[in-house]
């Protein structure tokens, strides 16, 4: 497999035409996932970096929705939450963690999360736990992409939330029922709760 550096671009652009970061390879699944995610009536996205801005979700959240769905970023650095500024007037954010989303999230806005290049900042058990949480405590659309397999990746500029801890596979993602492809960027998947 080839390796990526830690300054690579590795989050899937929702609709933004990347060379890197598109699912043009598999249409269909591209457009039940971006669909999913375009249908919520809240988003929940957690993780953000200033330099995410080149694939920016809340960018396209805006274009594809008349009024965007209520949506709150969710970031475990400091530095980084007081970065973001909220592109729309239902978008918000706070200072939290994933495990810490029951305490974050009202059962109201438990429509939709997005946890990009995020799950692998956990030891597997520990956020494959957590995602079976959100399966059956609320959410019903849950979107995560990951490096596939390790990406050895430290503390960057002081953040340690930015350490790999954990290496997911396709089998990582098929044990919590997701739907998931490979793209140039490692692995995105989703689950949608079943009707």
């Amino acid at each position: 497999m080839e390796r990526r550096g830690a300054d690579t671009l590795m989050a899937y652009g929702f609709g933004i035409d990347h060379s890197d970061q598109t699912l043009h390879h598999v249409p269909d699944f591209k457009g039940e996932l971006d669909q999913a995610v375009a249908g919520a009536d809240s988003v929940v996205y957690i993780g953000w970096r200033p330099h995410d801005s080149g694939y920016n979700f809340f960018t396209w959240l805006d274009r594809v929705h008349e009024y965007p769905p209520l949506t709150l970023l969710v970031e475990a650095w400091q530095p980084n939450v007081d970065a973001f500024q909220p592109l729309y007037s239902n978008c918000f954010k706070t200072h939290g963690r994933a495990e810490e989303l029951f305490d974050l999230v009202p059962l109201w806005m438990r429509d939709c999360v997005v946890w990009q290049d995020g799950p692998e900042h956990l030891r597997n058990d520990d956020s494959e736990r957590l995602i079976r949480s959100w399966q059956l405590l609320g959410f019903k659309v849950i979107v995560l992409s990951t490096p596939e397999g390790w990406l050895d990746q430290e503390a960057l500029n002081g953040n340690e939330f930015e350490r790999h801890l954990g290496a997911w596979t396709k089998e990582t993602y098929a044990s919590l029922n997701f739907k998931c492809q490979s793209y140039s960027a490692g692995l995105i998947g989703f689950w949608r709760k079943a009707l």
